[in-house]
């Protein structure tokens, strides 16, 4: 009788462990799709799986694929190593969820065109690569509220300003009690910058910095900065940019 026991429960945990390891992705994506992020052509388990294409935040996504990463749970969150191709750009990161229901990024990399964030931040005629390596980035309903790494804007093109490309950018990013600041500065161009970036807790994001036209600017470029109002003693003026996601 007891080895009947035995063999009825070593089939039970057979039978469960298949079921789990084969757990069709679709199931759970029903349970968690949203306006915000929608995914088709699902295919694979929860485990490791892959789907043709999808929305995450408003950026399109394409040839997405997951992996569970396993000791992830030893601390205390289900994480997953994630790849995905855009028609703008790559995405790479291990994505942990929580118990707190916070969404942690690790070892994220990423390459965009600037067109795919043109409407979020009001950037309709802007142009460049972004490339993007954070050490981590934490989501909370889905808004990030700390991040530590780095982001590169080169081939920088603004038609308002200039038909030629004006530069390269870098900003390095850290968390601080009011959200995530970020301190700016170019790195090749014909403009000379220097700023700081908020993205404050209550979703509110501003630029504040400084701006001069180099010596090899074009002139209509250097005309343009008129507008920012009279220069210091120095030959930079002041500028402003922010608004609300």
């Amino acid at each position: 009788m007891l080895t009947k026991k035995r063999l009825m429960a070593a089939g039970l945990a057979t039978f469960i462990l298949g079921v789990l390891l084969t757990f069709p992705a679709r199931v759970p994506y029903s349970w968690i799709s949203s306006p915000d992020f929608r995914l088709s052509g699902i295919s694979g388990t929860v485990w490791r799986g892959q789907a043709a294409e999808g929305f995450a935040a408003g950026i399109y996504l394409r040839d997405l694929r997951w992996s569970f990463q396993p000791l992830s749970i030893l601390h205390g969150r289900l994480a997953y190593r994630v790849e995905s191709n855009s028609t703008f750009g790559t995405i790479r990161s291990v994505v942990g969820l929580g118990f707190s229901g916070a969404v942690t990024l690790q070892d994220f990399a990423s390459t965009f065109s600037l067109q795919e964030f043109r409407d979020l931040f009001q950037l309709q005629g802007f142009d460049g690569t972004l490339q993007a390596d954070f050490e981590s980035i934490v989501l909370e309903n889905g808004f990030p509220t700390a991040a530590n790494g780095s982001v590169r804007l080169s081939n920088l093109l603004a038609p308002q300003l200039s038909p030629l490309a004006i530069g390269d950018y870098r900003a390095e990013f850290t968390s601080n009690a009011d959200g995530i600041l970020g301190s700016v500065e170019d790195s090749g161009g014909v403009l000379d910058v220097a700023g700081t970036i908020l993205l404050g807790l209550d979703r509110s994001y501003s630029f504040v910095g400084t701006v001069a036209a180099l010596p090899e600017a074009p002139p209509g470029l250097s005309d343009q900065l008129r507008f920012l109002g009279s220069p210091d003693a120095r030959g930079y003026r002041e500028f402003r940019i922010e608004g609300r996601l």
